[in-house]
């Protein structure tokens, strides 16, 4: 987990570099973070299935194998059209690897409080990389250059993919492989959903082909709904789709992610352009945020956990709800203690609940713990694209601040409505566990 999510945020501030040294256009530059992106978002789903089928530890084991070998090949990279198909490549054996990682933490050890305690510990690697993927990027790339970033992922890569050859996991037996058909447009529509919402941000909303894409992708998305209805070979089987919990966690997973990464988001833009703070000084107004997160997830989660993941999902979504309508007085520099309470809130209280929402939706999937993890990471990699694309807009539109309220509102509906789902599904109900 800390390698995939490291190295999605590592490249990130060596780009500039890159486009020196490759003579990359624009559009390249772009490619060079969406080649990694869109196979990652698309193909969790497909992975996960497969992973449940061919068994968890053979598709973890080569995943991270191939993803060492495409690290090693952005490094070498001779041209921009290498370093773009190795990095569509990583991007492939990524979301083989994300998915299996809470499939295997479920699957391996039957006790429920034993899971808890691994997928915590998953969750304090994943934050960690997030958190030093940025910086590790930007040392070694002032330092060394850009592709000194893949050399130094490149170790933990090998060191990932020996490990794995430990792991020992039995496939359930599945049934019928699903349709073809089914798997092709569970790949094309997130695929063109989240290009019509990058796209969205550089051509703007009237571009036509950004609303082509988008249409696309809803047409794709709504075609793959109406097939797994009728088919006899879904992608997602009918009793996962009805199980409560596994729906609540997915609607909360997005809302997690809408808010968790939204909101810093579209505050840091409404620093710089409407408190005239450049990057450092936005980064220092939003540095509470980012250390609280950290400690909430490496110190408060562990100590809270034996309050039981009911608590903790209660707990925590409650305070990043109470964090996210703070931060709606918000408005001139004047306000920066309501912005440093509400975002302080808002990072402790999704530390708190996001393991315990991981579990939560791998544990609901039963015998497709694989299949489970993908739609669910998927949903987050959605919203992680709507929430760029959406609240980019409202922030920077011609009246700021009234943007940036509706975008905390919007952020406070899905919170509302995921804690909603969450207690009827019984996970917040200490008589649950």
């Amino acid at each position: 987990m800390f390698l995939i999510l490291c190295e999605g945020g590592a490249l990130n501030l060596a780009v500039p570099r890159i486009a020196g040294d490759l003579a990359a256009s624009t559009a390249g530059l772009e490619w060079i973070v969406n080649a990694y992106v869109l196979p990652l978002a698309s193909g969790m789903i497909l992975a996960g299935g497969l992973g449940d089928r061919i068994g968890r530890d053979r598709l973890l084991k080569s995943s991270l194998a191939g993803f060492a070998l495409s690290t090693g090949v952005c490094a070498l990279s001779p041209d921009l059209t290498v370093l773009i198909t190795a990095r569509a490549a990583q991007g492939v054996c990524a979301a083989g690897v994300l998915p299996m990682i809470l499939a295997l933490a479920v699957s391996s050890y039957p006790d429920p409080a034993t899971q808890a305690r691994v997928v915590n510990t998953i969750a304090v690697a994943g934050s960690l990389g997030l958190v030093t993927g940025p910086v590790l990027g930007a040392v070694v790339t002032e330092a060394l250059g850009w592709r000194f970033v893949f050399v130094v992922v490149l170790p933990l890569a090998l060191m990932a993919a020996a490990a794995s050859r430990h792991l020992v996991d039995v496939p359930a037996p599945l049934g019928r492989r699903p349709a073809a058909t089914g798997l092709a447009l569970g790949v094309l529509g997130p695929v063109l959903l989240i290009s019509g919402l990058v796209e969205l941000s550089t051509r703007g909303p009237r571009s036509v082909v950004v609303l082509a894409l988008l249409a696309a992708g809803l047409g794709a998305a709504t075609a793959f709904v109406l097939l797994e209805r009728r088919t006899s070979r879904p992608v997602i089987p009918g009793t996962l789709r009805r199980e409560p919990a596994f729906r609540a966690a997915v609607v909360a997973g997005y809302a997690f992610q809408f808010a968790g990464f939204g909101l810093p988001f579209m505050l840091a833009l409404h620093l710089q352009r409407n408190w005239d703070l450049d990057p450092i000084g936005t980064a220092m107004v939003l540095a509470p945020f980012s250390l609280v997160t950290i400690v909430g997830t490496t110190t408060v989660n562990p100590l809270l956990a034996r309050r039981g993941q009911p608590f903790m999902l209660r707990t925590g979504m409650s305070m990043a709800l109470l964090g996210t309508l703070v931060t709606l007085g918000v408005a001139g520099p004047g306000t920066w203690p309501i912005l440093t309470i509400g975002t302080v809130l808002v990072g402790l209280g999704s530390s708190i609940y996001s393991p315990s929402l991981n579990h939560v939706a791998t544990r609901s999937g039963g015998d497709h713990p694989g299949l489970a993890s993908g739609v669910y990471f998927t949903a987050r990699q959605m919203s992680m694209a709507t929430a760029v694309a959406a609240l980019g807009a409202l922030v920077l539109s011609p009246h700021p601040v009234a943007g940036l309220r509706t975008g905390v509102v919007i952020s406070a509906i899905l919170l509302t409505a995921s804690r909603v789902l969450m207690a009827r599904a019984g996970q917040t109900s200490d008589d649950e566990r």
